[in-house]
């Protein structure tokens, strides 16, 4: 497949602000390489690769095993399923020589128009195993596709022409077919199929998997070819097992049951993966998870919600006036993770001649949702935030609590450093400042937030982002890693 897409992608609830990798560094080469007489591995430090920040040597084979198994990703979606297939069984097999004349064919015969980290991998293989230029004597053209190589120019490649779904249907269309599902809930009633029965048997016999996700990839613009395509996405815990070794044996369980070159992009738990691979998962089916699934709750941000003159807290609303709490709560409430972001203000109800001012995007911490607007009422009034929250808030940070009366039901929270030594909210932060949520937590709370059956919890959001998202153009874009 080309890389010039279809048409723009439609957008849709949980299209990501990521940018494409950028092109790596130029190449730093050491001193001649020997003929290897055809093995694939060179000897060590003949030839050096520079990706990025990294110079790693061809000779170290767990590098280039990593650094070829990033540069696949990178590719999935821009080359031939087939090739993708074949290529992850090469490296997994050690055949790095054939993945890089693989690679370089597919430059010659133009499937590709940018370079990336892949040509700088693939020219160093070629160049350690004998053919550093053109004319290598040999017959076989190496020397010359090498020369290919080097008459591709880097850059970002623009997005792939593809959407996904998460419906168990493959032809399914419309909104709700892209809105992520999660089939590991309790109440999720789904029979898989026998492709999907497999390889959560496969994924569940790793050690090291943490998340199995099922999307249909179609092409965008509608178009009626190629048909549908499963995706499947595994995180794998850091510092794992070869993460190409993974994503070979599953493909192995899926040729067993009949799927044709599977596509399996193994990623690392925690760390971003490449906009195809989260396009993927976000807008895919949970399968299966190391963690089992735990109950979501939707924070309440008013007390009534009138059909005519929309939003209103009660008069006796819990205050909390004193100011270390109120900033203890905030810390926390502002360290949440934004699942669904948008500009959009709306009306202080308190002070509607403030007018819109208040921000509505949606954080969690995995367990919990809640909207800006809890935080915004809070530190502009003193408004206390659902009970249950609070008390959940009080549960997470394992602070002492006030013995005094509780409001509303609510703990009261000593905004003093716990006596019981546990941690404050700043002990509790990943090192982006964000609570830690991790992508299975992150898509479950999605699953639950934009299933349709959160029309009756209407009162207990933002209303103008409560029960539209299905009816109206979704909302902006936002990076939830």
């Amino acid at each position: 497949m080309t890389e010039t897409p279809a048409g723009p992608l439609p957008p849709h609830p949980l299209s990501l602000s990521v940018a494409p990798s950028t092109a790596p560094s130029a190449l730093a080469s050491a001193s001649a390489s020997a003929d290897l007489g055809g093995e694939d591995v060179p000897e060590a430090g003949e030839v050096t690769v520079a990706l990025g920040m990294t110079v790693i040597s061809v000779g170290d084979d767990a590098a280039m095993v990593d650094a070829w198994h990033r540069a696949l990703l990178g590719l999935a979606g821009y080359l031939p399923d087939e090739l993708i297939t074949e290529a992850r069984t090469w490296l997994a097999a050690g055949r790095r020589l054939d993945l890089a004349r693989a690679v370089a064919f597919a430059v010659a015969v133009g499937q590709l128009s940018l370079g990336g980290e892949e040509i700088l991998l693939a020219r160093e293989e070629l160049t350690a195993g004998g053919q550093d230029g053109a004319g290598d004597g040999d017959g076989d053209g190496d020397g010359d596709v090498v020369g290919v190589l080097d008459a591709l120019p880097p850059g970002e490649r623009v997005p792939s022409a593809w959407q996904f779904r998460s419906a168990a249907d493959a032809d399914a269309r419309g909104p709700a077919a892209v809105l992520p599902l999660d089939l590991t809930a309790p109440d999720a009633a789904v029979a898989l199929g026998d492709v999907e029965a497999v390889v959560v048997e496969a994924v569940g016999a790793e050690p090291d998997a943490v998340g199995l996700w099922r999307s249909w990839r179609a092409p965008a613009a509608g178009s009626s070819w190629p048909p549908p395509k499963r995706v499947f996405v595994v995180t794998a815990e850091p510092r794992s097992g070869p993460a190409a070794a993974l994503a070979a044996r599953l493909q192995t369980a899926l040729l067993a049951v009949g799927e044709p070159a599977p596509q399996v992009e193994v990623c690392t738990a925690g760390e971003q993966p490449p906009p195809y691979q989260r396009l993927a998962q976000m807008s895919g089916a949970l399968l299966w998870a190391r963690e089992p699934a735990v109950e979501v709750s939707v924070a309440r941000t008013f007390d009534e919600v009138d059909p005519v003159d929309g939003p209103r807290f009660d008069p006796d609303r819990p205050r909390i006036d004193d100011l270390g709490l109120r900033d203890d709560l905030l810390g926390y409430l502002d360290a949440g993770v934004p699942i669904l972001d948008t500009s959009s203000l709306m009306s202080d109800v308190v002070d509607p001649a403030r007018g819109e001012v208040v921000p509505m995007t949606f954080r969690t911490d995995g367990r919990w949702v809640w909207t800006d607007a809890t935080s915004y009422y809070l530190d502009e009034h003193g408004l206390a935030p659902d009970p249950d929250l609070m008390r959940h808030v009080a549960e997470a940070r394992g602070p002492a609590l006030d013995p005094s009366p509780p409001v509303d039901g609510a703990p009261r929270v000593d905004p003093s450093p716990p006596v019981d030594g546990s941690p404050p909210v700043d002990g509790l932060l990943a090192a982006d400042g964000s609570l830690p949520v991790d992508e299975v937590a992150l898509h479950r709370v999605l699953a639950h937030l934009l299933n349709p059956r959160q029309e009756e919890n209407a009162v207990w959001v933002v209303p103008q982002m409560g029960v539209a998202l299905l009816d109206e153009e979704p909302l902006a874009a936002v990076d939830a890693s």
